[in-house]
């Protein structure tokens, strides 16, 4: 009986459970908050550059509102253990996170806009494969408590399936990060990028700049 009962136990020590599930949660709140900080930078870029804070304070309250709000309901998705309440802040952090990214559409910006999100090839664009990423990640922390109550293992072969999907979303982010990065033009570029009439296929500005700039080397 000794023997059978030992050969059942398993070789991995009792600890390996609690602290994947420690680091399994920092990294995914890793994941949630670097989101949210991704979209920061080119928002506060936009506010900047189009002088919204004059000419349009209220939607930047409603960004600052937005974003402070999203941040704070991911921590306390982080920290909270009862059932009702992670639904509450996954929800909240998902619907946070999806709205700051998609806030051109919602203030019905005109022009490029605030994020670069590639609406036409969104299958293979890195901002639609991170805020997929970050939704899967928000998924993962509300689900901890039925992973470790669901005996029929459901739940964790669930938990594993996204993961392992994340995994190969995460790779994808390296590829598509540094090709967007390459595409977006530099600060001293973008007068001239965003000054062409991408629709008429017209570069006016620059034409005339050229021709300033010919005129004054010619005298």
């Amino acid at each position: 009986m000794q023997l059978k009962e030992e050969s059942k136990k398993s070789g991995i020590p009792a600890n390996v459970g609690s602290e994947h599930l420690k680091i399994g949660r920092f990294l995914a709140l890793g994941v949630v908050l670097t989101s949210l900080i991704g979209l920061l930078h080119p928002s506060v870029k936009y506010i900047l550059k189009n002088q919204l804070l004059e000419k349009d304070p209220l939607q930047v309250t409603m960004i600052v509102l937005l974003l402070t709000g999203t941040m704070a309901a991911a921590v306390l998705l982080f920290v909270t253990r009862q059932k009702m309440w992670l639904i509450v802040f996954a929800a909240t952090t998902a619907v946070g996170v999806i709205l700051l990214g998609m806030q051109d559409w919602v203030f019905q910006r005109q022009g490029f806009g605030a994020i670069f999100r590639r609406d036409d090839a969104w299958l293979v664009s890195h901002f639609y494969l991170g805020i997929l990423v970050t939704l899967l990640m928000i998924f993962s922390m509300a689900i901890v408590p039925d992973i470790y109550k669901d005996r029929s293992q459901l739940w964790r072969n669930i938990h594993a399936i996204i993961n392992s999907f994340a995994l190969i979303l995460f790779l994808s982010q390296g590829f598509t990060g540094a090709r967007d990065l390459l595409e977006i033009p530099l600060g001293w570029q973008e007068k001239f990028v965003f000054g062409c009439d991408y629709t008429n296929k017209t570069c006016d500005n620059l034409i005339q700049k050229s021709a300033v700039w010919t005129g004054s080397q010619g005298s």
